[in-house]
């Protein structure tokens, strides 16, 4: 921690050490992943096929025949390269868990794989295509291993991911881009099996690309999920849209789109009853790239229910033969994650809460602390409005160590009881800091340090001119602010002192919480903290010169001919 050059010579200093945990797989992941279960598709040679003797007759089947055989037979390499036994945490073995990589380093190899499973991906539609027109046993035999192996880099990939963001606290830019690239494997996943199931479809109708059993295979998917996400009646998400797209296989003959519907599903009731909810619940979808974004909005409550949406659509498709009569296929999403959609501010706190648990825990009764330290991060920063990559002021490194310590009892795991224990206090504390007039922007710009001992207090404050002060948030009263002042006493250990601001210290919007400092001779000078780099400063301020743009604007009538400017008092005696 340091000083600005106007600070006293000799400031005091501390850092956060947080523990470190032997990171090893949670429950349901091994440290090696099994290939895609499921043997080669069985082929029969097919029957004369005389729909295609046009395209054969303007190649001329030995030339066709030699192109497939000659892709074919070149991709496996070129597929290879990018699918056979390069996820990006295979080749770590046993000591990635002793050992993970640095968190950037992680997810730029990670984006290279996503970079090459597209390449893949639009590698195997093309030849699989083609072996659809003149089948062969070897082209389907090396489509079906691609096939697998790609499916299993990226399950493997996922469950790594996934690992590492239950393993290790990850910073804002980095957590963000974490989880875009879960969403980009998790449709890549979704794509590799669409194309697996086409093949076993065309391999069980005997290799006969006329079969009226050969339709594709297709899957509507949330592409991007804004939630989890405490919404307001009324508001529609404009900055955080849903996008639904339809995926397909090789064969993607569809002769309609249907309108895509979102429907609201309560947990264990189905779809909600007879109250309208979501105002905006049917769209079109875009034709060309087949996708189609809701900014939704919803005209009711949830009543502090927890509730997902599921969108379908219908599709007519006719596959490879032309002759045969289009079939209609109903699609429908998996959930998307929940949310709660509020009437009033004063619901937030317990429904965000209710939220937080549901993602952090789902099913478990414990979780790994940087798992919660993850979610908490990036529910704080949408909670406080700021951007997930570039934010003015996240959680830093101290505050979480804090947390960890101070809440928790530095316990490596977290249970559900201890949750709630941290949601009483830190819910308040964000509800504050989301809802209160001025407060986040104290927060922001690091006029409201925050979370601190009262031994860093010490540390900071004792080497300080008397009147120099700090806001923090209290650790046994939620949702409170305490500042912590420096007063003139002959003994070291009374000169810090701790004022608790009571709620009729404040009174909303007539007086603030900038307003009642701004009262107190006691307080002259304010630590303003930033962080840089994992650095501490503190840089001391009058408080009027910081504070002055926040103080709430009175207004005064002008003098009045007639009237007293002020009111005239005279005591008489009492005998």
């Amino acid at each position: 921690m340091s000083y600005s050059n106007h600070h006293p010579s000799q400031s005091p200093s501390y850092h956060a050490q947080g523990p470190s945990f032997s990171p090893h797989y949670p429950d349901g992941y091994q440290n090696s992943l099994p290939s895609t279960p499921g043997a080669s598709p069985s082929y029969k040679s097919p029957p004369p096929n005389h729909s295609h003797s046009h395209s054969q007759n303007q190649l001329g089947p030995v030339d066709f025949k030699d192109i497939l055989r000659a892709q074919l037979l070149s991709s496996p390499s070129s597929l290879s390269s990018s699918t056979s036994n390069s996820g990006a945490f295979s080749s770590y073995g046993s000591s990635y868990n002793s050992q993970p990589r640095p968190t950037g380093q992680l997810l730029s190899d990670l984006h290279q794989r996503i970079l090459r499973n597209k390449d893949s991906l639009e590698k195997i539609r093309s030849l699989q295509k083609q072996v659809f027109i003149l089948p062969q046993k070897q082209a389907i035999d090396h489509l079906d291993n691609h096939q697998k192996t790609l499916a299993s880099d990226i399950e493997s990939d996922l469950a790594g991911l996934d690992h590492q963001l239950h393993q290790t606290i990850f910073g804002p830019p980095d957590l963000h881009r974490a989880h875009a690239l879960l969403g980009e494997f998790k449709t890549q996943q979704i794509q590799v099996n669409l194309f697996s199931q086409e093949l076993q479809q065309f391999s069980s109708s005997g290799g006969n690309s006329n079969s009226s059993r050969l339709r594709g295979s297709f899957a509507l998917v949330v592409v991007e999920d804004p939630f989890p996400l405490v919404i307001t009646k009324g508001k529609p998400l404009e900055d955080d849209p849903v996008v639904v797209q339809l995926l397909s296989g090789s064969i993607s003959d569809i002769q309609s789109l249907g309108k895509v519907r979102a429907n609201l599903v309560v947990e264990n009731q189905g779809k909600s009853g007879a109250q309208k909810v979501l105002e905006n619940e049917v769209q079109n979808m875009d034709p060309l790239r087949r996708v189609v974004k809701w900014h939704l909005k919803f005209s009711n409550g949830t009543r502090k229910n927890a509730v997902s949406l599921k969108f379908s659509t219908q599709i007519a498709v006719t596959g490879l033969n032309p002759s045969a009569p289009p079939t209609t296929i109903s699609l429908d999403t998996p959930s998307t994650l929940p949310f709660v959609v509020i009437t009033n501010e004063c619901q937030w706190e317990e429904s965000e809460g209710l939220l937080l648990k549901k993602v952090v825990f789902g099913d478990r009764q414990d979780v790994e602390w940087a798992h919660l330290a993850n979610t908490v991060q990036r529910h704080f920063l949408r909670a406080t409005r700021q951007d997930s990559i570039r934010p003015t002021r996240s959680l830093s490194t101290l505050d979480f160590d804090y947390i960890l310590h101070k809440i928790f009892g530095g316990h490596p795991m977290i249970s559900q009881k201890s949750f709630d224990n941290f949601w009483n206090w830190f819910g308040k504390v964000v509800q504050k800091l989301r809802y209160q007039r001025h407060i986040c922007g104290l927060w922001q710009s690091g006029l409201i340090h925050g979370f601190l001992t009262r031994d860093q207090i010490y540390q900071t404050l004792i080497g300080q001119p008397v009147g120099t002060f700090l806001i923090r948030f209290s650790e046994r009263n939620p949702g409170c602010f305490a500042v912590a002042y420096k007063v003139e006493d002959v003994d070291p250990k009374n000169q810090i002192r701790h004022y608790l601001v009571r709620p009729d210290d404040t009174a909303g919007s007539k007086k603030t919480l900038p307003d009642f400092l701004s009262e107190q001779p006691a307080f002259i000078y304010l630590l303003q903290v930033t962080f840089n780099n994992g650095q501490t400063t503190f840089h001391k301020f009058l408080k009027d010169s910081v504070l002055e743009s926040y103080y709430s604007k009175k207004s005064s009538l002008p003098p009045s001919l007639g009237y007293d400017d002020n009111i005239f008092f005279k005591s008489s005696s009492v005998e």
